[in-house]
């Protein structure tokens, strides 16, 4: 069997194309569509939920951002606190007195950078889902694949190879 064409996005997507059949394999299934039961093809970005996700990641990164300043500023407090405490004992030179200073200074650093750890994980930006989709002449089918900039140009030479064995965008 020799294929026409074939795509594969490197994440468990793989279209295959013959003169008679299109062949899917995606993750946890493989499917075979005899060219005649095609009615259409194309590929779809779901941009509402891309954008639904991207409202999510600002929320988050705002979060992420707000806990990070608080914590150092809180800390940077703590510290000047801790130096103007270790003035008086400086002052007096009793060693005892600065110990017991240097101590708390110690542990309120210990606090400062065991608290300088944010609450919020730093969220990571989302990714648009895109689909290769097929019109069948009962319904449609899409399958979920990673259009990134390798395989963006990929796609679309595999679609034009594809139209062109479909009897339906044939103009002969």
């Amino acid at each position: 069997m020799s294929f026409i064409a074939e795509f594969t996005d490197n994440h468990g997507f793989k279209a295959r194309l013959t003169s008679e059949k299109l062949y899917i394999t995606s993750t946890g299934s493989q499917e075979t569509f005899a060219l005649r039961s095609i009615a259409g093809i194309g590929v779809y970005d779901d941009i509402k939920e891309y954008n639904e996700n991207l409202r999510e990641y600002d929320r988050k990164s705002e979060l992420y951002e707000k806990a990070l300043n608080s914590n150092r500023q809180g800390g940077i407090i703590f510290f000047i606190l801790g130096i103007i405490a270790l003035f008086p004992g400086l002052a007096k030179g009793d060693i005892q007195e600065i110990f017991i200073v240097i101590s708390i200074i110690l542990v309120f650093l210990g606090i400062i950078f065991y608290n300088h750890i944010p609450k919020y994980d730093n969220p990571t930006h989302p990714a648009m889902n895109s689909y290769f989709r097929i019109i069948l002449v009962g319904g449609e089918r899409s399958f979920q694949f990673n259009k990134n900039e390798v395989s963006a140009t990929k796609i679309g030479v595999f679609i034009n190879a594809l139209e062109d064995t479909l009897t339906a965008y044939n103009h002969s």
